[in-house]
């Protein structure tokens, strides 16, 4: 028997598993210290659930998580509203290095796994899956790229984005942190003092309000749709006139730079930081939360060893090319050793990744302020203007 929950239910399902995820993130250190987000948590414990419940009974439950595309478009606009140019060029030239390695990083990623892909004896497209696309892309790309690659009759291209950006979580909170420990002690690396007296603060105009009223919340609502529905327009029309399949994730937040980077000139829309943030956390935990719990472990898990095998290459692959390459190109000091336990840590998982490694670095060894400066402007949108392209390219080279 098929127990359907409708959309609202399936809601409320995704914030009472986000809540109890957010529970256990607090109540166990050994799990808060993973740094795994809290709807991750709750949602695989759900679709844990799910399979145990399907397996052994007559019962099993169905979500209608046709919500999930609009909330993942909410929460890269909202990321895109908040991208400051003048933080842009505060990082200076150590943020062109650090995007420079990070954009090769994305190719090198996809062309390993789609070479995987030929020993392996899957298609490139879902090998895709997990090379950058979720690797620097996380749960939200696997979402949004894993639709446009199944659109293109690729089978279970989400199941295996969102099982590889759950592994790329796990291995990067793990590993990040150690390997810039292992840079700091074997090079005998300190903090630099000239860094201290710019240590990082939010500059005065980028201190918003934390008053959030109800015509704040309709104005930002407003943009936020505004960018959306052009990005509809602009999709379409690429596909028509092109030929290129564009998710509309993709337009949305490009679409949100463009209209910042004209607000901070012009000052006509007043953008408030606490909202975006209250509009981005609040469609990216539900969104998160549904995801996960929407997961179909059982099928999944004939596929498990193929996807943690391309996980563990990816590992591989980005501690050479850290130690090897990236260490020397950043300077070898120990602003670099941080970035690069930030860079494995999203470029395996996600920005909170990122910080929290270069966190525990910080708290043992000393600041680094142009690490924490540079590395969330590069991973949070910067990546993005190099890595969508890359996977675009791939993904309309072997649509075929």
């Amino acid at each position: 028997m098929i127990l359907k929950f409708n959309m609202l239910q399936t809601i409320c399902l995704a914030i009472v598993f986000y809540i109890f995820g957010d529970f256990l993130n607090k109540k166990f250190k050994c799990i808060g210290n993973l740094c795994i987000a809290a709807p991750i948590i709750g949602g695989l414990i759900f679709a844990i659930f799910n399979l145990i419940i399907s397996r052994n009974t007559n019962y099993q439950i169905s979500l209608n998580t046709s919500f999930n595309p609009l909330l993942s478009n909410i929460f890269f606009t909202a990321i895109g509203l908040k991208i400051s140019t003048k933080l842009i060029k505060k990082g200076g030239n150590l943020l062109i290095r650090y995007w420079i390695v990070c954009s090769i990083l994305s190719l090198i990623q996809n062309l390993l796994v789609i070479k995987v892909s030929g020993f392996l004896n899957i298609h490139p497209l879902l090998s895709l899956t997990c090379g950058s696309t979720t690797m620097q892309g996380g749960h939200s790309f696997a979402l949004a790229f894993g639709n446009t690659i199944q659109s293109l009759g690729i089978k279970n291209a989400i199941d295996y984005g969102l099982t590889s950006a759950t592994l790329g979580l796990i291995f990067g909170g793990l590993v990040g942190g150690p390997f810039g420990k292992f840079l700091i002690e074997k090079y005998n690396l300190k903090p630099n003092p000239k860094e201290f007296a710019s240590r990082s603060k939010v500059s005065s105009e980028t201190i918003m309000s934390t008053t959030i009223t109800t015509y704040s919340f309709f104005k930002h609502l407003l943009v936020i749709l505004i960018c959306l529905e052009l990005s509809q327009i602009l999709c379409v029309y690429f596909l028509n006139s092109t030929g290129w399949v564009i998710p509309e994730v993709v337009t949305s937040i490009f679409l949100a730079v463009i209209i910042k980077s004209i607000d901070e000139k012009l000052n006509f829309l007043d953008l408030e930081s606490s909202t975006l943030d209250l509009f981005g956390d609040i469609s990216l935990g539900i969104f998160l939360a549904a995801s996960l719990m929407n997961l179909d472990l059982y099928n999944l898990s004939s596929h498990i060893p193929t996807i943690l095998f391309l996980v563990i290459c990816q590992l591989i692959l980005i501690l050479l090319y850290a130690y090897f390459f990236c260490f020397r190109f950043l300077g070898k000091d120990f602003t670099a050793a941080c970035m690069l336990s930030g860079m494995i840590g999203h470029g395996l998982g996600a920005t909170p990744n990122a910080l929290a490694n270069m966190g525990e670095l910080r708290e043992k060894y000393g600041p680094a302020p142009k690490a924490f400066l540079v590395v969330p402007l590069v991973s949070s949108f910067l990546m993005d203007t190099t890595n969508v392209p890359c996977i675009l390219f791939f993904i309309n080279f072997y649509k075929n």
